[in-house]
């Protein structure tokens, strides 16, 4: 499986942004920090396997500034070809949708199909790793390392690492053998506590039971004189009741007779008294008012027969209103002519003046065009004219610098060249370099004597046992032959070489002939052996401490002809670029001479097209058209002020005529003279004819409000009349006496009526239905008389209960107090009742305990399995990997079953674990298992495998190791490698994806 291009609609940082992968097998993003590297790792995340719910830790990176959330993923598969994944805000992990290359469309089913099973938890262990893993290690002690290390060979992660830690801490916080402090230890005691409390209390159960039994027949009785003693409250509450509501009873009989004696009030209107009283009143008021309204209208008719109004006056207002606006206008107009002479005067002057400025005889300024068209070709031609000014002194500056640097530039390199060795000398002191013996190799000879003296000490120790056979003489002789090849081959010694061998013939031959003497002869020579060895090794230490105190000239001399070539190598690659950069300047300067011709060709152009005078400069033009268009505006302005004077003129006479025609209608005389004196006595006499018309309308208001107020008047009367005249039907009378009459005996039963009700309402708290109420009013007048003699007996029988009552509760509380003696300050059913809620307690964390001891079996057979089955695979190719990555150094890695650990093995035969190694050889074993799990993993389908920034601690020699390993695997894999290194990505590949902070 291979990304093909990723879409972000938005995500963290990026909005509506596109990213096409290249064809090559590793692809590289290349970007400072915060450039956004871990958010487009964490969209592939996100897209595939699903947005982070709000509950979980992990960054969701919404979009800062809105817009749509998610995006696709175009990947390339073996088996659906090429499949778009797209993944928007929706449900918790977002809505995708899967866009095969038939038109079908899939869900969340249809993706896990497509990436064939693979998980978030599997990608993040498997396929993507980096610094953050790394800088993890750094915080691990030795055993945790090695646990660390184990746990991801095994899923790719740490979390089995920390799934085990959390279990063992779990079990030990549960429960210890022979632990007081964990939770199940502290229950086991309080149980064993509570289970004495229970015993002891069973011994006490026989007099308790006897004490309990009593106690209960006490509450029986109590309860008996208890319910007795509420039956004579209840008689007694009753009797009481009767005897406060007998003077209510008593009243009621005596106003329910008064209301039978009196006469017959019905039918009689409601409040008819009161309602006939205020009819009477009104009736009184309306006659006395319609009066004053009559003699009122009669004043009004004569002040009205005094007035007489002009019928044009709203004519002559809007005539006479007019010529005061007109009088206004009139004098402005005159100021307004006196300065239209003057402006006039003055525009034609300054026009004059810029004609004489002009210095053109008999101009015709409109023959010139002024145009906005014209203008703006003109400006953009002198635009154009100073850019080419400023690029010809830019251009003259320029090649005088490049001029200058090229001359310096030709003197270094001539200086660097006299400086260099001849060719046949550097090949004199190369041959002497390389005949001498480096320091390295003399360290590695003495490395490798040492090993060889070790060697036969532990030969001459084998040698001290009689009962060897010849068998271990064989294996003893092929180990000095096979270290005597080694050496060989290492440092190139004849002389020690066959010394080995020949001891390890004469050893064989030597046995073979006479094995009662062999013990004997070998170790003696094995002896002679090691003090050749040691006496090879002092002359070794002797040539090296020499080689450290002298150090030799040639190679100064050939350090610096290098340092020398390397310099005039990037001296002549700066004055090649120099050079193309004068030639550069050069071919511009003659672009510049093109285009300033080609300027003078336009500029020519537009005078001829627009009528104006040769040989001005551009800038010179465009005064002169600003010239004539002020001079083409001053021709318009004149003529616009002799047409203003001609209309003023004419508007004065208009005014004239308009005053004259009003004063024929008054019958006053005119005077042109006297035009604002005539205007101001048009306005008097206009005021005055006003003020009739007002008095007229206010006298006409008036008495057409009084007519209607007359008529209002003697309706009110009418329905007044009508109102008692229904009042007098309504109570069946004919006369106002019958009516008055018949209305206080109404009154005196409403009375009456009223007081009954204030009675019985008082019984209300008392009784709620009317049958009850004839109940008590019969009991009343039966037990009137006795009344006080029962509630005496009742009160005498209810305190010989209270006396009873209270000698049971003495008696309960004597029981109570046994009880408590026996109980001991607790009862037996809270012992019992605790004893089986800790017992429960118990068993619940009972089960959380087997529960981490199933995870904690469980987690041991899954690494039971992965030793026998998977491991083989996993250290095959991480031991393949790690050698590579350190250049042979490291020969061999095994984990030893059952102890949950990694071995590595140096080629010298010296063992390491994890911890003992350097921090870059500790990440680049981590790295090496992580691609061996991933090889593994995918040995039917590849997918991407995503790498952030993990050669940080490499040396250069392993990372580029590492980079040419990374490269083998992309042949199957594709590689998504993120840095913010620019030199490793040249390193990787050339196909990289530049990141920036903007």
């Amino acid at each position: 499986m291979k990304l093909v291009k990723l879409h972000i609609y938005g995500f963290g940082r990026f909005q509506d942004c596109q990213i096409e992968f290249s064809k090559g097998p590793i692809h590289s993003f290349l970007g400072d920090n915060e450039a956004g590297k871990s958010t487009i790792m964490a969209f592939i995340r996100c897209i595939l396997f699903g947005f982070p719910t709000k509950l979980q830790s992990e960054i969701r990176y919404e979009p800062r500034l809105g817009g749509r959330y998610g995006g696709s993923i175009e990947i390339d598969t073996q088996r659906y070809g090429k499949v778009t994944v797209e993944r928007v805000r929706g449900k918790a992990v977002g809505d995708v949708k899967v866009y095969f290359s038939n038109g079908n469309i899939g869900r969340e089913e249809a993706l896990k199909h497509v990436l064939g099973g693979l998980d978030r938890n599997h990608f993040l262990g498997i396929y993507s790793f980096g610094l953050t893993d790394l800088q993890n290690i750094e915080q691990l002690d030795s055993e945790e390392f090695n646990r660390f290390l184990y746990g991801v060979g095994i899923s790719g992660m740490h979390s089995l690492l920390e799934i085990e830690k959390k279990t063992d801490k779990a079990l030990q916080e549960l429960y210890k053998p022979s632990g007081r402090k964990p939770v199940i230890n502290q229950h086991l005691k309080k149980v064993s506590n509570i289970e004495d409390k229970v015993n002891t209390w069973k011994n006490k159960l026989s007099k308790h039971e006897i004490l309990v039994n009593e106690k209960v027949s006490l509450t029986e009785n109590l309860q008996t004189l208890t319910d007795k003693k509420m039956n004579l409250n209840k008689k007694l509450r009753y009797f009481e009741k009767l005897q406060s509501i007998t003077p209510i009873v008593l009243d009621i009989k005596m106003y329910e007779n008064r209301v039978q004696q009196l006469p017959v009030s019905e039918p009689f209107p409601e409040n008819g008294m009161q309602r006939f009283e205020k009819l009477k009143d009104h009736c009184l008021l309306v006659e006395a008012e319609t009066s004053e309204v009559k003699e009122r209208l009669e004043q009004i008719d004569g002040e009205l027969a005094k007035l007489h109004i002009r019928e044009d006056l709203t004519e002559i207002e809007g005539a006479i209103a007019n010529v005061r606006e007109i009088g206004k206008i009139y004098e402005s107009k005159h100021e307004e002519k006196g300065l239209l002479i003057q402006q006039l005067r003055f525009e034609q002057k300054e026009y004059e003046v810029m004609k004489e400025k002009l210095g053109i005889e008999s101009v015709d300024v409109f023959s010139f065009d002024t145009s906005f068209l014209a203008e703006q070709k003109l400006e953009k031609l002198i635009d154009e004219e100073v850019t080419l000014k400023q690029q010809e002194k830019l251009l003259q500056t320029q090649l005088k610098q490049s001029q200058d640097i090229l001359e310096e530039k030709e003197i270094q390199v001539d200086k660097l060249t006299v400086q260099l060795l001849d060719d046949g000398e550097r090949k004199e002191l190369e041959k002497k370099r390389s005949e001498q013996r480096s320091e390295l190799e003399l360290q590695q000879e003495i490395h490798y004597i040492d090993d060889s003296m070790q060697q036969i000490t532990s030969q001459l120790h084998l040698f001290s046992q009689p009962k060897n056979s010849y068998k271990l003489f064989f294996i003893i002789g092929t180990c000095i032959v096979f270290l005597a090849l080694i050496y060989f081959f290492i440092s190139h010694n004849w002389y020690v070489s066959i010394s080995l061998i020949s001891l390890a013939i004469g050893i064989l031959v030597a046995f073979k002939r006479n094995p009662n003497n062999i013990y004997a002869e070998g170790v003696k020579n094995m002896h002679n052996q090691r003090e050749q060895l040691s006496k090879r090794r002092q002359k070794l230490e002797l040539k090296l401490e020499a080689i450290r105190r002298e150090e030799s000239p040639v190679n100064d001399i050939l350090k610096k002809d290098d340092q020398i070539r390397e310099q005039l190598f990037l001296k002549e690659l700066q004055l090649k670029e120099v050079n193309e950069g004068y030639e550069k300047v050069c071919k511009e300067f003659d672009k510049w001479e093109q285009a300033y011709g080609k300027f003078r060709d336009e500029l020519q152009g537009w005078v001829t097209n627009y009528h104006y005078p040769n040989g001005l400069a551009a800038s010179n033009y465009l005064k002169l058209l600003k010239m004539l268009e002020q001079m083409k505006k001053k021709c318009r302005e004149i003529t616009q002020l002799n047409d203003k004077l001609v209309i003023i003129n004419k508007d004065i006479e208009a005014m004239l005529c308009k005053v004259q025609e009003l004063c024929q209608s008054f019958k006053i005389p005119y005077n042109k003279d006297q035009h604002r004196q005539i205007i101001e006595r048009l306005s008097i006499l206009l005021k005055q004819e006003k003020e009739r018309e007002k008095r007229y309308i206010r006298y006409k208001d008036q008495k057409d409000e009084l007519t209607e107020k007359y008529k209002t008047l003697n309706l009110r009367a009418e329905h007044y009349q009508q109102e008692i005249q229904k009042l007098f039907n309504a109570a069946i009378t004919n006369t106002e006496e019958e009516f008055l009459r018949k209305g206080n005996a109404w009154n005196e039963n409403r009375e009456l009526l009223v007081q009954l009700r204030v009675l019985k309402s008082q019984l209300i708290p008392i009784v709620d239905t009317d049958e009850k109420l004839e109940q008590l009013e019969g009991d009343v007048i039966q037990y009137r008389n006795i009344l006080e003699e029962e509630i005496h007996m009742l009160e005498g029988q209810i305190k010989t209960c209270w006396e009873k009552e209270k000698n049971l509760h003495e008696r309960s509380a004597q029981i109570d107090i046994e009880l408590k003696e026996l109980e001991d300050g607790s009862s037996y059913s809270n012992s019992l009742h605790n004893f089986e809620n800790e017992k429960g307690i118990l068993k619940e964390e009972t089960k959380k305990w087997a529960f981490h001891r199933t995870v904690q079996l469980v987690i041991g057979e899954a690494k039971a399995i992965y030793e026998k089955e998977r491991q083989p695979l996993v250290l095959k190719e991480a031991n393949k990997f790690f050698s590579f990555m350190t250049n042979g150094e490291y020969k061999k890695l095994y984990a030893p079953i059952g102890e949950q650990k990694f071995i590595v093995e140096r080629l010298d035969g010296l063992r390491f674990e994890p911890n003992e190694l350097s921090q870059g050889t500790k990440e680049q074993l981590y790295l090496s298992v992580r691609l061996a799990l991933a090889t593994v993993h995918s040995k039917e389908d590849s997918y991407p495998i995503f790498i952030d920034d993990i050669f940080v601690n490499f040396d250069s020699k392993r990372r580029l190791q590492s980079i040419s390993l990374i490269k083998e695997m992309s042949k199957k894999h594709q590689i998504i490698f993120f840095t913010c290194h620019p030199f490793m990505t040249s390193e990787l590949s050339t196909n990289y994806y530049s990141l920036s902070n903007s």
